[in-house]
């Protein structure tokens, strides 16, 4: 508070409105400021020590506070005038001397923390392992090579791009933490693995490499290293991921599930996809955790990894996004209390993704799922005729349609050309809706033939749509196209994948003369509303199509649907503080910049701009009002339709008689609706009614194919 009340000062002082460099300035000038940062932090460390209960909250933001107070410059965020002053230099030593207080309080206190809650938050550690200020760096990096020591074979793989980066600071910092944890180990069997995973890492980066023909099975040497690749622990969720549920006093084991699967050889053949990244689909073969020990040693199955080399994309994106999805499943699973609500739990599927540097990574393989494309198009209705077209998905869910293409152009022409929302959300109705009907509830019934098993899948599907909603519209998640939402064909759960801007397709590749999907490859990011940025912008909060729609049954999306969104948003809203102390961090990643992509983000590697700083805060002040009942999800198109309106009327060339409403006659009330704060029942019929608006639905571009 203040921080706030100071900051406000200062901008009244000033012309400057930068809000970071008017926060830096208002610790690096106030004692009191100083004081109690270091206050909070003791206090954080002195939670972190007693108990696990809340390290999901404490640890991110005493990380973020020593970061963030580290990283406050002395004279250079005052007037050149100022810093020759005695006051001025009064205040630098003092600065100095609070943030050196900082320093050793964290230093004095690191082993008071228990490895296991470091653990959760590598991601954070790592992005300050180059921090401005050289001992903090220091202390990271001492952190870092602990984690190595305690846990080598889990650790290493969330570290490992460290040493493979692209930047060459970064990568001889994660050869010398390497190389400190390797000392420390002596003789410890470990020690030889860690050793070799550099050569494991460097295969993958091979293998996402390889130029093999594209939508073809490639053969690739398998690996060799000083150690057995059983050795390794395998990059999947349910290997890497720690619990913390178990005391001190128990054995490392027990932090990590002790019978997990390991690799016992890859595969030589490999497939390769049809999108631009040309991914490998890399094929393990399974035996059990005490293979060589036991007399029957033979395979117990497989596991599955997705290697990709991005050409734009930032797989580190989509790792902080699992993140906070694993945040968010907690908090679902502690609200899960009642009876109605554990027999429909609440919860997102999540997978591991690895990077091995900024550019290519290793994703953990869903298993048993297919694009909600793929599922509509081999729906067909039984109780239509077999000589209908509306029989079967497959003719709405194609590009190549040069009929359909034009019609659904005219829509568009309709309202951004000749301003008639109302002809044009007519038109669509009539050439796309009713030509597609609906087919996806018949895939369930075909799919599950018991009728519990039927019951349970589409009730898995409606529960999980509702939750990815929920998180979705929070954080403002688009490029929901319907090869980015996959469906367990085993269970009907809904899967989200893509996270990033670069768009996989393995079906459109033939269909990128479209301008709509050009224009959507350039879409610097799919998450924080990034796709409100897009030429055409995506401007529902999520995708509740009717094919979706169709799916949870005769009540719809008024039945368990609303219910389990009602329940999902009213968890993430009681939990606000915690979301945001997640969020905050990743948003304020100085590795990431999520606007832009990974080519651009090179030119500045070791600090975030003050531009970034300043879209970062919007995007936490976005999701904070979202998570306080407020619809702040604005449509683009609104103001390019008022001026096109505008230059309509003055010519005489309008067809319409009336503005769209929300461009100029309600743009008052318009801004009084948005600003005011709903109860949970208001704003889920909100979020529904927005993406199940037909009004809304017309305006996205043709690759989402909103039709479906």
């Amino acid at each position: 508070m203040r921080i706030s009340s100071l900051q406000r000062r200062s901008q009244n002082q000033s012309c400057n409105g930068d809000e970071f460099v008017l926060r830096s300035r208002a610790i690096a000038s106030d004692k009191t400021c100083q004081r109690h940062l270091q206050l909070a932090m003791k206090h954080y460390i002195e939670d972190l020590s007693l108990e696990m209960n809340h390290v999901y909250q404490s640890l991110p933001r005493l990380l973020s506070l020593w970061f963030e107070f580290l990283s406050v410059n002395r004279s250079s965020n005052q007037d050149r005038s100022l810093r020759e002053t005695v006051d001025q230099r009064d205040k630098d030593v003092l600065l100095s001397n609070s943030q050196q207080g900082a320093n050793e309080l964290m230093a004095r206190n690191l082993k008071r923390i228990p490895p296991r809650a470091f653990y959760t938050a590598i991601p954070q550690l790592i992005s300050n392992v180059l921090h401005s200020d050289s001992e903090t760096g220091l202390l990271v990096r001492n952190i870092l090579v602990r984690l190595l020591v305690k846990f080598p074979l889990q650790a290493m793989w969330p570290i490992c791009w460290l040493r493979q980066s692209k930047d060459r600071k970064r990568k001889t910092c994660g050869e010398m933490i390497f190389k400190e944890a390797l000392t420390k180990l002596e003789n410890r069997p470990p020690r030889r693995v860690l050793q070799s995973s550099k050569s494991l890492i460097n295969y993958f980066q091979k293998v996402a490499k390889h130029p093999g023909p594209k939508g073809r099975t490639i053969r690739v040497e398998p690996w060799s290293g000083e150690v057995d690749l059983v050795e390794f622990i395998p990059p999947i969720q349910a290997a890497i991921s720690i619990s913390l549920e178990t005391g001190d006093s128990c054995g490392n084991r027990d932090f990590f599930p002790r019978q997990v699967p390991r690799m016992r050889a890859f595969d030589k053949n490999m497939y390769v996809f049809r999108s631009k990244a040309s991914p490998k689909k890399v094929k393990a073969f399974a035996v059990s955790a005490d293979y060589g020990l036991s007399t029957k040693s033979a395979d117990i199955g497989e596991i599955h990894l997705l290697v990709k080399q991005e050409i734009k994309g930032d797989l580190r994106k989509d790792a902080r996004m699992q993140e906070l999805n694993n945040v968010v499943n907690r908090l679902l699973s502690s609200s899960n209390s009642s009876a109605s609500v554990s027999r429909r739990r609440l919860s997102v599927r999540t997978y591991a993704v690895t990077c091995m540097s900024e550019e290519s990574g290793i994703l953990e393989w869903v298993q048993d799922t297919d694009s909600l494309r793929s599922l509509i198009r081999k729906s067909y209705n039984q109780l239509a005729s077999p000589f209908s077209a509306k029989r079967r998905g497959t003719y709405g869910t194609t590009l190549d349609n040069p009929r359909q293409n034009k019609l659904f152009q005219m829509v568009h022409k309709t309202f951004y050309e000749d301003c008639d929302l109302k002809n044009a959300a007519r038109l669509f109705e009539s050439t796309m809706l009713e030509a597609h009907p609906p087919v996806l509830y018949w895939w369930f019934v075909q799919k599950f033939l018991d009728p519990h098993a039927w019951y349970d899948a589409r009730t898995k599907f409606t529960t999980s749509v509702a939750a990815w909603s929920a998180i979705g519209h929070v954080i403002g998640l688009g490029d929901r196209h319907t090869e980015n939402i996959l469906v367990d064909t085993s269970n009907g759960e809904c899967v989200h994948v893509d996270f990033d801007w670069y768009v996989t397709l393995p079906d459109f590749d033939s269909f990128i003369f479209l301008p709509q999907l050009t224009f959507h490859f350039a879409t610097p990011c799919s998450i924080f509303d990034k796709g409100l940025t897009l030429p055409i912008p995506e401007i529902v909060p999520f995708r509740l199509t009717q094919n979706m729609v169709d799916a949870f049954g005769p009540t719809g999306a008024d039945g368990v649907y609303s219910h389990s969104l009602h329940n999902a948003m009213s968890t993430l809203r009681n939990h606000r503080a915690t979301l945001l102390s997640v969020l905050e961090p990743f948003i304020n990643d100085p590795v990431i910049d999520w606007k832009r992509h990974r080519t651009q983000q090179s030119q500045d590697t070791t600090s975030t701009s003050s531009r970034s700083q300043q879209a970062a805060k919007r995007s936490i002040k976005v999701c904070a009002e979202r998570l306080e009942g407020i619809y702040n999800l604005r449509n683009p198109n609104l103001a390019k339709i008022a001026k096109t309106q505008k230059k309509l009327l003055q010519s005489g060339r309008s067809k319409v008689d009336h503005t769209i409403s929300g461009t100029e006659n309600d743009s008052e009330d318009d801004d009084d609706i948005i600003g005011t704060p709903l109860s949970v029942e208001g704003q889920v019929h909100k979020m529904i009614s927005e993406a199940t608006s037909t009004e809304n639905l017309l305006q996205q571009f043709i690759g989402w194919m909103p039709w479906v």
